[in-house]
């Protein structure tokens, strides 16, 4: 895949696509196939410092092309942000893969890990708590490390954990 990215990094217009993103120009890739663009953005995101949001219409759309970076990608370099698309969806039974794959997302940019983000426009455009309060929720424990055991469920559940006496599910 490297020595494909390589020529085609080598043609026209790869190098003319790069030259207009680094100068801030608005960019439109048309007249092409999925796999191209594909391709292009890999490459784009290969030659840059940045990280790249990639949004979608719908949460079928997103899926795809996640699992087309999947194949071309190294997964520390793709993050998935899926967001159910149906508020009756969301309030009754919210996918727990969904959760983790945001999680997951919000962790990456926290850790600054550069990345492609695919979303669905539900993604993009729905509410979250500011980076700020992420990070300081962030709670390492450690091999070694000394736990007081009576503060440490009053901070899980202020996180948002629930008490069960026994875990069913991860």
């Amino acid at each position: 895949m490297e020595k494909l990215l390589q020529y085609l990094g080598n043609t026209n217009y790869f190098k003319n696509f790069i030259d207009a993103y680094k100068q801030n120009e608005e960019l439109k890739i048309v007249n092409t196939n999925d796999n191209v663009s594909i391709l292009l953005l890999t490459h784009l995101f290969n030659n840059s410092d940045e990280d790249m949001i990639l949004v979608t219409p719908n949460l079928y759309k997103a899926q795809k092309l996640f699992d087309s970076f999947s194949e071309i990608l190294d997964s520390e370099f793709l993050s998935f942000f899926p967001q159910d698309e149906f508020i009756t969806t969301e309030m009754l039974a919210m996918s727990t893969e969904f959760k983790l794959e945001r999680i997951n997302t919000i962790r990456k940019i926290i850790e600054k890990k550069k990345s492609i983000i695919i979303t669905n426009t539900t993604g993009l455009i729905k509410y979250l708590i500011p980076k700020s309060k992420w990070e300081t929720a962030i709670l390492r424990l450690g091999i070694g490390d000394v736990v007081d055991i009576k503060t440490l469920p009053e901070t899980l559940v202020s996180y948002g954990y629930r008490r069960e006496v026994t875990v069913e599910k991860q």
